[in-house]
């Protein structure tokens, strides 16, 4: 199922819920929980939400943007190399 902007807003807002589960949540929108759990971890969708997250939340996703740059840049320094490390 593809999600509206609407649909992961509404995902979104049941983050901070203690009583409802992503397993729950998943199942009012018709999509699997790791889709509800990506979404809440901000790792899809995190344009979308960003209006909706705490002060706190900007810098992480800052840091983690880093991380991922940085992995990237890795993997695709070291796909040409052999096994034993000659390029």
């Amino acid at each position: 199922a593809i999600l509206t902007k609407e649909q992961v807003i509404g995902i979104y807002m049941h983050r901070k819920s203690e009583t409802v589960s992503s397993s729950a949540v998943a199942a009012m929108f018709n999509v699997n929980p790791k889709t509800v759990r990506d979404i809440w971890n901000r790792r899809t969708w995190a344009e979308q939400t960003q209006h909706l997250w705490d002060d706190g939340e900007e810098p992480v996703m800052r840091s983690r943007r880093r991380q991922i740059k940085f992995w990237r840049a890795s993997a695709s320094s070291s796909a040409g190399s052999d096994s034993d490390g000659d390029t």
